[in-house]
């Protein structure tokens, strides 16, 4: 270190120049001398060195931690494609002067500015650096806002604009002297060793126009554009002083707007109706300024209600909306969602709406209504939407929720905006059946169900039987553990609901015990003489005959299979449990496809996963009332092999093959798409239960 930490030492912050970053603020330790003077020893100082230095209070500290950011090592390790870079070969060979412009120097700007701010008047911490001296002259730091007045000269030849500095009534010569502007927003502006700050509205770089030059000419040809661009909004938002035109001042009661512009996207924008003037809402806004033309600029100033316009903001703010820019303020929801839930509150604020769109959308809420006729199986759905006299089947919606729009052109020519969550039913409902107006729901989609506020459709979702511990029958001869007895709970929870499920438990683990289990519970609950049919790969038959006799003894049990075996269905009734194979079943077909069966089981039910086989498509042609799948790989080489078996057991829960493939197959498969396997795992989660061995 430069300077020794047990000397008499000052901190000071040092405004330098910097050949391509600009001007540039950067702390400084300064030894003194036995007279008390600032000595030309000195340490520049950042966070990393100052705790050497043990005499700095904490707030120095902090002040000097503000300019850690703007370090050229820092900087460049910020903006630099190589970050391992020395800055002379950074400035070599990546400098950009688009890039300087857009991100650098705003960035160094925000740190400066923080200093700035935090620096008190009077204080003695300030000094402007010489070729030798990081402290060569002291800046004075003013403790007033300085004030800017612009100019505007009008005569034949042209306009001449130029502006005024003067803190406390005095006027600061400022062009053309070496002032220096520190920063844009809030402005501080270095001049003849003088800080001058700034109120938040003055704009840094209109001042540094005349740093170098005491104005500019603006010539005829291009007056127009420019009272109508430029001092339109420096006479909105800054005094001016004019001669050569006229400012007309004008006053009127105020109207608050909601105006609905855009194209593609959108947006809610607040304007204010003074009189016959619209003027849009800018919280930087002291003045409302109407332009127009006439052989020379004409302006009409209207005072703006800032009390009372800063109230009407705040209020869209209380009602969840965030300001944007350019008048414009964003919502979490759809700006049409939101206008409609919020219509009634703003026309009570005293807001008007108004559209600056090629089509009007329709403020006026929906209702929707449901009628469900249910049947056995399935609930057949009556949809109706209303909004204000317009009454229209939700089936209508179907095709912009399809396509993915938000919006439904009525039959008045009017749009109405499609509630955000009405998009989960019109999906769930797209590729169901329709029956005129209305869907033909199957009991088991609670997923479609759970969306309709039906009181029919409540009731019955009500009365879904949850799982409930079950003991296994008296007639049940054998020991199940506990995973074993929550298994044979999940199976009569399914049985109970009329839901098909998955058992998908690992090889081991007792799926052949559960089902038993299960079998001799229904054959006692069940109130038909309907038998059960168990489906299992040619090698298994006789395992389950073994281990039906073993703990179900009071079953009776047959074994469809050989040359000998039974073809008449008065004889196969005699049974509670028929056993046979797959094969057997395309070859039997005829004669399987005259019973009813109260369960239909299939062992090893990924046998069934390609849809396209002729066995898969005659197993789903049998009735059964229940119907179970049994596998320790429901998933052997893609979820595809799931949805065959689902379609097995409850039709129409994972909608059409295709419709899986592009929803579910693709986007899991082929993008790694945890959202759609969670979207996935929750849809089939109530009827697959699979415990592994670990």
């Amino acid at each position: 270190m430069k300077v020794d930490k047990d000397s008499n030492y000052k901190l000071i912050f040092s405004v330098q120049y910097h050949p391509q970053l600009g001007t540039l603020i950067y702390p400084y330790v300064i030894e003194l001398t036995s007279l008390n003077t600032l000595s030309l020893t000195y340490q520049k100082v950042f966070s990393g060195n100052a705790d050497h230095y043990d005499k700095l209070s904490s707030r120095q500290l902090e002040l000097i931690a503000l300019l850690d950011p703007i370090m050229i090592e820092r900087l460049i390790k910020a903006f630099s494609p190589e970050q391992k870079i020395r800055p002379k070969d950074y400035f070599r060979k990546h400098f950009d002067r688009t890039q300087f412009k857009q991100e650098i120097r705003p960035y160094i700007e925000r740190h400066i500015a923080k200093l700035l701010s935090s620096l008190r008047s009077g204080e003695d911490l300030l000094y402007l650096e010489d070729e030798i001296n990081p402290a060569a002259s002291r800046v004075e730091i003013t403790w007033e806002f300085s004030k800017v007045l612009y100019h505007l000269r009008r005569t034949e030849f042209g306009t001449r604009y130029f502006a005024t500095i003067k803190y406390k009534d005095e006027r600061v010569p400022f062009m053309k002297v070496g002032a220096r502007l520190l920063c844009n927003q809030p402005a501080f502006l270095l001049v003849q060793d003088k800080l001058l700050k700034f109120y938040d509205f003055v704009e840094g770089n209109k001042l540094a126009v005349f740093l170098n030059k005491k104005f500019v000419i603006v010539k005829p040809e291009r007056e127009r554009e420019y009272y109508g661009g430029f001092v339109k909004k420096l006479l909105e938002r800054s005094p001016v002083y004019v001669e050569g035109f006229e400012i007309k001042t004008e006053q009127h009661q105020a109207q608050a707007q909601l105006v609905v512009k855009g194209e593609d996207q959108l947006g809610i924008h607040l304007h204010f109706k003074y009189g016959p003037h619209d003027f849009s809402y800018d919280p930087l806004k002291f003045f409302h300024v109407a332009y127009s033309w006439i052989d020379g600029p004409s302006f009409i100033k209207v005072k703006s209600s800032q009390q009372w316009e800063t109230s009407k903001a705040k209020t869209l703010l209380d009602m969840g909306l965030t300001y944007s820019k350019d008048s414009q303020f964003e919502s979490d929801d759809h700006p049409i969602q939101w206008l409609v839930d919020n219509k009634a509150q703003l026309e009570q604020a005293g807001f008007l709406i108004r559209f600056e769109t090629d089509l009007d959308y329709d403020l006026n809420k929906a209702n929707i209504s449901y009628r469900a006729k249910e049947e056995m199986d399935w609930f057949d759905l009556d949809i109706e939407v209303r909004v204000g006299d317009i009454r229209f089947p939700f089936k209508n919606l179907i095709p912009s929720i399809r396509n993915g729009k938000t919006h439904y052109k009525m039959p008045n020519g009017l749009l109405f905006h499609i509630p955000e969550e009405w998009f989960a039913m019109g999906n769930d409902l797209q590729s169901f059946k329709s029956k005129g107006k209305g869907f033909h729901v199957a009991k088991y989609q609670l997923e479609v169900l759970q969306h309709i506020q039906s009181e029919k459709i409540s009731k019955f979702l009500n009365r879904i039987e949850e799982i409930q511990d079950v003991e296994p029958s008296r007639d049940f001869k054998g020991e199940l553990r506990p995973y074993q007895k929550a298994g044979l709970s999940w199976l009569m929870f399914l049985y109970k609901n009329s839901f098909g499920g998955i058992l998908a438990d690992d090889m081991g683990l007792g799926k052949t015990v559960q089902t038993l289990a299960f079998l001799q519970l229904a054959l006692e609950l069940k109130k038909v003489e309907d038998n059960f049919l168990l489906v299992a790969p040619t090698s298994l038959l006789y395992n389950w005959q073994s281990e039906a006799l073993r703990f179900c003894p009071s079953l009776k049990v047959y074994i469809h299979t050989g040359s000998q075996r039974l073809k008449r269905r008065d004889l196969l009734l005699e049974f509670d449990l028929i056993i046979t194979s797959y094969g057997l079943v395309r070859n039997d077909f005829e004669l399987f496809s005259e019973m009813s069966f109260h369960c239909l089981v299939l062992d090893e039910s990924q046998y069934i996963k390609n849809q396209s086989a002729k066995s898969t498509q005659l197993i789903n042609k049998l009735e059964s009332a229940h119907r179970l799948c049994l596998t320790g790989t429901p998933v052997e080489n893609s979820i595809k092999d799931l949805w065959s078996q689902m379609n097995f057991l409850n039709k129409g829960l994972l909608k059409s093959s295709r419709h899986f493939e592009q929803e579910y197959v693709k986007p899991i498969e082929k993008d790694a798409d945890k959202d759609k396997a969670d979207e996935l795992r929750k849809l089939v989660h109530p009827f697959v239960l699979r415990r592994t061995k670990k």
